[in-house]
């Protein structure tokens, strides 16, 4: 409960050092014309509002030209405040508000009205003073119809019939009657379109966050396989380079033979071994003969290597691949028999969904039909073919391709341990013929 108890008017208008106390409930300004009782009015409403208007301001400036100032005190739910308000020289008011028991300040940026009653200075003037009649005279029922006005539609002006007559205006006007239209409908289904669209947003949000650690983690790996593709470079040239080295070493064994051969092919054409035995023409023919053999042999030896190096080294010979492809998958054989299982597990599901179509489970049998078809499909793409006997003919080629590199790398082998063993056997006979 809130009630005025006391207004001190300094300087207002035309009236200066005044005080007046009120009681609880109706209180009566009584007076003559121009005593002072709407100037005392409008001080009420500076001390709670302010000046409503500029020319307010300058109709209440007091006559002897002080500066307006006064005071107000109030009773709010039992707890008692003083309400200070001065204008300045400037033109500008001041308002302090202090908690009586206390003396401590309230601190609060609204007028002292919109702080103790809650309502704006226009509610406050149409319900919580009541005016005199017109000619100056108060009359009794009109006084009556604006406290019974005041009680039930807390407007003096306002009577009960067009109170609830605003109300149904306002209730309509909010919602109708059966709940189709009105700035309620209009708001709700507002409401509902910017409900739908947070969780668009908020589904929208989520996905991102998928995405972007997906991203993420394809970045992570492809860093990952980057470093070890540049480990695998480092490590083949490494292996090139040693690879090198050693035939470079090899060579330059060999070549020392072979001068070693030469000398002593000189030194017996020129004077004869140490233990005194003089070749004869045979015979350095027939260490010509297997010196020129065991060149032959040698580079044979040499070709094959080479030809075994370049199919075994990875990087140094391409495969296809498609022949990569084939044996990473263990083979043409074995995809044969994954596309034949796939084709049977597809056919067995189209019967059973047929079968089973009234029911849901049928549904499902044809949606694994369409999967393991749809596997098939990627598998002949993989492949670049589009039916299955050109994939099943594109498989033989790379088996047939795969056999032949094979049967190659295996007699060339052949052929390296064949030239190996020749070597050897021209170097034993060229030992025993030295």
């Amino acid at each position: 409960m809130i009630t005025i108890d006391l207004i001190r008017i300094t300087a207002f208008g035309g009236l200066k050092e005044r005080e007046m106390t009120f009681r609880s409930g109706l209180n009566l300004l009584r007076g003559d014309n121009e005593s002072g009782k709407s100037t005392t009015i409008a001080f009420l409403r500076w001390i709670l509002y302010g000046y409503s208007s500029p020319s307010e301001k300058k109709l209440l400036r007091p006559l002897d030209g002080a500066l307006p100032s006064g005071m107000a005190e109030l009773t709010v739910d039992g707890e008692r405040y003083r309400i200070v308000r001065r204008t300045s020289a400037q033109g500008r008011d001041t308002v302090q508000i202090t908690h009586l028991p206390d003396g401590n300040p309230l601190s609060d940026d609204r007028e002292p009205g919109m702080i103790f009653f809650g309502i704006p200075e226009q509610v406050f003037d149409q319900t919580a003073l009541i005016r005199q009649g017109d000619g100056g005279v108060v009359d009794g029922k009109k006084l009556s119809d604006s406290m019974n006005n005041i009680l039930s539609s807390a407007d003096e002006s306002v009577s009960v019939e067009k109170a609830l007559n605003r109300l149904d205006q306002e209730r309509v006007r909010l919602w109708y009657l059966n709940r189709k239209g009105g700035a309620i409908y209009e708001l709700e289904g507002q409401l509902s379109d910017l409900r739908a669209r947070e969780r668009t947003a908020r589904e929208r949000s989520i996905e991102r966050g998928e995405i972007e650690g997906a991203l993420s983690e394809k970045k992570k790996l492809l860093a990952e396989h980057r470093e070890k593709a540049e480990t695998h470079r480092l490590s083949l040239l490494a292996y090139n380079h040693r690879r090198r080295l050693e035939k470079e070493e090899l060579l330059a064994e060999k070549d020392r033979a072979r001068i070693a051969a030469q000398s002593a092919l000189r030194q017996a054409r020129d004077g004869g071994l140490p233990s005194g035995y003089l070749p004869t023409d045979a015979f350095i023919d027939g260490i010509r003969e297997r010196e020129r053999a065991l060149l032959r042999a040698e580079e044979e030896m040499r070709d094959a290597e080479h030809t075994l190096a370049a199919l075994a080294v990875p990087g140094v010979m391409r495969r296809d691949p498609m022949e990569e492809r084939l044996a990473a998958q263990g083979g043409a054989q074995v995809l044969i028999d994954r596309y034949r299982d796939s084709e049977q597990r597809a056919k067995r599901y189209t019967v059973l969904g047929v079968i089973l179509l009234p029911v849901l489970i049928g549904i499902l049998f044809l949606v694994l039909a369409g999967r393991e078809r749809k596997k098939n499909r990627l598998l002949l793409a993989e492949f670049g073919c589009t039916t299955r006997e050109e994939w099943q003919a594109k498989l033989a080629a790379l088996s047939r391709a795969e056999r032949a590199r094979s049967e190659h790398m295996a007699a060339c082998e052949q052929t390296l341990a064949a030239s190996r063993s020749r070597a050897s056997e021209l170097r034993r006979q060229a030992d025993e013929a030295a």
